[in-house]
């Protein structure tokens, strides 16, 4: 079974903004290696603390199926999910990554099919 990356969040990642600013194209490119691990990716983006998007990457040839701030306000929405997670670090550990597969898309073998309403 194949997940779609939907957001990885490394808020604790990075301490200053002067070390994020150097690492933002490696960021970038974490964002792409995901999108190579598997063609049902669509799309792979990274958000600070905040929840503001810091990376992204989208694979080629397909139409965004959210507009960018649908996209930002989505990072959001994961970014705060994970911080109510937080309430059970002492018993779980920390949150490395969270990974979300919708039933609308299927983009197996590379295709793209979105099932509409």
């Amino acid at each position: 079974m194949s997940m779609q990356v939907t957001s990885v969040n490394f808020s604790h990642f990075y301490s200053s903004k002067s070390r994020y600013i150097g690492m933002s194209t490696n960021l970038e490119n974490i964002c792409r290696e995901i999108l190579r691990t598997d063609t049902s990716i669509r799309f792979s983006g990274i958000a600070n603390h905040l929840g503001s998007l810091v990376a992204t990457a989208q694979r080629d040839n397909l139409v965004p199926l959210m507009t960018k701030d649908e996209t930002s306000k989505y990072a959001l929405q994961a970014v705060l999910r994970a911080a109510i997670r937080e309430d059970f670090e002492s018993k779980i550990g920390t949150l490395e990554y969270s990974i979300g597969k919708y039933k609308k898309i299927d983009s197996r073998n590379g295709s793209d099919r979105v099932q509409r309403q």
